[in-house]
């Protein structure tokens, strides 16, 4: 599949929004989304007044004049529950067989589940056991199980939304009904929000607050009856953090649902944890502040998980140094649809539900919020199930776009998260405002736009994929006069890669996707660094290709986790590669 085309002018990205209005393109081939089954219908096109609203903004934009944010509304589309064909695949064969099994006997006389994944040759109406279609549970049993990780506080820290004041952050806890028999307590008090999860993924409970720090210094909370400790660099310091997307890693006994090939092969299960807890803890971290990494992020297809389970157990094998950080995420394909696309979505699926609640970020959706307010800060409005047919099993409605899209800062860097999943008409509004806020708040001397697809493709909406997002980003008052000082970069997963310049955006975009799934089969950590009035991404790499000898891949994997854990990350910069070496003038005069 190629790359869409980056549009360098907003104005050709509108002409082209209008003459496809919102129809998706097919997986293969680029062909336009219409129905193949007889019971499907193409999908609706944008409705005319966010046209009209889309022209003005831009028209208004021309004339050197912002508007007012316009915030989208957050009522649902009108349910749609009807899936063109899927072309089949074989790393996905675990999860179609589970559906197709539990789709049958719900669908009409004459209708086969089969026919939606394209999978009547391999697995049909005749397939009693996904046994034979599910990883080799032996080759898993290398793996650690959940049963052996101990439960820890399912703590989640996030910075709260960039128009806030700087010194807070959203603090979380995640419980489990199956373990947890108390509510945790924030200090004495209860958390501002706390209720269980709602539509996906609901054995679990979010308790979640909003909490002033102090920047600079080290703010500790009893958490759950854990102290934890929270730290905040000051507004237009200097920051680093880890960056990584479409982490994927295996457990014993739990069955997953897509082939995690390189996962499995290089045991991130045991590796990935014990990496990120190194970076964030090793060394002089504690007495060399440029040693200190003061968040990470997680780009989209979060361990590819549909359940909740393997999130859950990953969470628990991460130390608290990692969680007590600032976490950045945003929703990638797989987050919504376990097959990583709406064509082959079903009821069971999570549509960014349990995602949301699980990874708790300050988004659009809790702008009017404020500490001590007991509201959630989710928009709820799109049930995943609204008009389902009790014998219709396919489809169903994403979350809410409010919850998907944030803007905030840490350091001196300024973060503008989004999904590809929607209209770009829809979430123009949110981008323009972002772009205009980070320009007027103090501190920021550089912008990193994160996003997940790297291409048009796989339920990414039309103008949605990073590069493209960046262009249109590129030309909007705020963020040009970033992007003229070569200050806007973007961040993204989706192609399984590791790689720094993808698509021929050099020292502008970077890929951080070598991270377990099949694809270029590489994996090393990659870390975001604006200290020093520099912009640098170091490339911490374990392994280089499939090819590299397992005895190989130990030995860099020890070599790397020694260092870092004893000198701290950088004080290991020998072992890395720069992928970005960029001055970074202070737009502070």
């Amino acid at each position: 599949m190629e790359a869409c085309a980056a549009e360098p002018l907003l104005g050709d990205a509108e002409r082209r929004i209008m003459q496809m209005g919102e129809m998706e393109r097919d997986v293969v081939g680029g062909a336009p989304l219409r129905s193949r089954l007889g019971w499907s219908r193409a999908l609706l096109l944008v409705p005319p007044l966010l046209l009209v609203g889309f022209v003005t903004t831009l028209l208004l934009s021309s004339q050197g004049v912002p508007p007012p944010p316009q915030h989208p509304s957050h009522s649902p589309h009108e349910p749609s529950f009807e899936v063109p064909s899927f072309v089949y695949r074989p790393k996905y064969a675990c999860a179609i067989c589970a559906d197709i099994v539990s789709a049958e006997p719900l669908l009409n006389a004459g209708e086969h589940a089969c026919s939606v994944f394209g999978a009547c040759e391999s697995i049909n109406a005749s397939t009693r056991s996904c046994r034979e279609f599910c990883p080799d549970l032996a080759e898993q049993a290398t793996m650690p199980s959940p049963v052996d990780i101990a439960p820890t506080l399912g703590l989640r820290v996030s910075k709260a939304l960039g128009s806030k004041p700087y010194k807070l952050l959203r603090v979380s806890v995640v419980t489990r009904d199956d373990r947890d028999t108390s509510t945790p307590l924030l200090g004495a008090k209860r958390f501002d929000y706390s209720a269980p999860f709602r539509f996906r993924w609901t054995e679990n409970s979010l308790h979640s607050s909003l909490v002033r720090v102090v920047p600079g210094e080290t703010t500790t909370l009893d958490v759950g009856g854990v102290p934890v400790r929270l730290s905040l660099p000051h507004s237009g310091e200097g920051a680093a953090g880890i960056m990584i997307a479409d982490t994927c890693v295996s457990y014993a006994s739990l069955t997953a649902l897509v082939t995690c090939t390189y996962g499995v092969k290089y045991e991130l299960a045991r590796r990935l944890p014990a990496l990120l807890d190194a970076f964030m803890s090793g060394g002089n971290a504690s007495s060399d502040p440029s040693s200190e990494l003061s968040f990470w992020g997680m780009l989209g297809d979060n361990l590819y998980d549909r359940t909740g389970e393997v999130s859950s157990s990953f969470f628990d094998s991460l130390s608290l140094a990692v969680k007590s950080k600032p976490l950045l995420t945003v929703l990638g394909n797989h987050d919504y649809w376990i097959l990583g696309t709406p064509r082959a979505a079903t009821k069971w699926d999570q549509f960014g539900n349990g995602f949301m609640q699980f990874y708790a970020q300050d988004s659009y959706a809790a702008s009017e919020l404020q500490p001590g307010s007991p509201e959630a800060p989710f928009d709820f409005s799109s049930d995943p199930d609204h008009g389902r047919a009790h014998n219709n099993p396919f489809g169903g409605q994403k979350v809410s776009l409010p919850n998907t899209f944030f803007f905030n800062q840490i350091g001196n860097s300024g973060f503008i998260g989004f999904s590809g999943a929607y209209p770009i008409v829809e979430t123009l509004p949110l981008l323009r405002d972002a772009c205009a806020a980070l320009a007027q708040t103090p501190g920021v001397d550089i912008v990193w736009l994160l996003g997940h697809w790297d291409m048009e493709n796989l339920g990414c909406k039309a103008h949605m994929d990073v590069p493209t997002y960046y262009e249109i980003a590129a030309t909007l008052p705020g963020c040009r006069e970033f992007a003229e000082r070569s200050a806007l970069k973007f961040i993204m997963g989706h192609t399984h890669c590791n790689t720094p310049h993808p698509h021929g955006n050099v020292d502008t975009g970077f890929m951080v996707a070598g991270q377990g799934v099949e694809g270029c089969g590489n994996f090393g950590i990659p870390i975001v660094d604006t200290t020093e009035e520099m912009a640098r991404i170091w490339y911490f790499p374990v392994v280089y290709d499939p090819t590299d000898l397992p005895a190989l891949i130990e030995q860099r994997y020890q070599t790397l986790l020694s260092c870092v854990g004893a000198e701290g990350w950088r004080g290991c910069t020998h072992l890395a590669k720069l992928w970005l070496n960029q001055s970074l003038p202070s737009t502070r005069s």
